[in-house]
């Protein structure tokens, strides 16, 4: 009988040490192609961060320039005062607005390279088997006892059952081949447990 269970429990874990290699190598992969996939979005973040500070240098440039023009005219028609800081003024905000609609944009484009990064994360966990494998093999194992448990059992009551023992319905007294009753007493007393 033991060489059975042994037998069962040997085939259980070998069985079940196939699905955890197929688990590991599943997530292995999993692993990777999510390191890809975040390896790929830096990639174009720091592409994109590169772009808006190419922009934001060719902004401050025109600025300058465009500062540095107000100026030559203004010493060529000899204008002084007002009229040129004003001038100035409005070559500032535009710059200004050209700037901050560049930093919005990159901001934006921020906020969807982390949406991507959050998803693919997601998708990657998706995607692996996160089972324990220690309690999978242990659930496994007990399945296995517990249906050789019960066939042995019912092997056992079986073969008892012929042995004129009688069994009263509807009490707590009804005698099991093990001497004891369903409720934990001793087989042949009449007290019976009210818990």
């Amino acid at each position: 009988m033991w060489w059975m269970v042994a037998g069962l429990a040997a085939k259980t874990l070998l069985g079940q040490n196939a699905q955890n290699e197929v688990a590991k190598a599943q997530n292995k992969l999993a692993i990777q192609n999510t390191a890809k996939q975040l390896n790929d979005i830096a990639l174009q973040r720091a592409q994109s961060r590169d772009r808006t500070e190419v922009a934001l240098f060719n902004t401050q440039q025109q600025k300058l320039q465009a500062q540095s023009q107000v100026g030559l005219q203004a010493a060529s028609s000899g204008t002084m005062g007002a009229s040129v800081r004003d001038a100035v003024a409005t070559v500032n905000t535009i710059a200004g607005r050209q700037e901050s609609g560049i930093r919005q944009q990159q901001a934006t484009q921020e906020v969807g390279f982390q949406l991507m990064s959050e998803k693919v994360i997601d998708d990657g966990l998706a995607n692996m088997n996160l089972d324990d494998p220690y309690n999978t093999l242990f659930q496994s194992a007990l399945g296995a006892g517990a249906s050789m448990l019960g066939k042995w059992a019912g092997d056992k009551l079986s073969s008892s059952s012929g042995s004129g023992e009688s069994t009263s319905t509807g009490t707590a007294t009804a005698k099991a081949s093990a001497g004891y009753d369903l409720w934990g007493s001793k087989a042949g007393t009449s007290k019976v447990h009210s818990w």
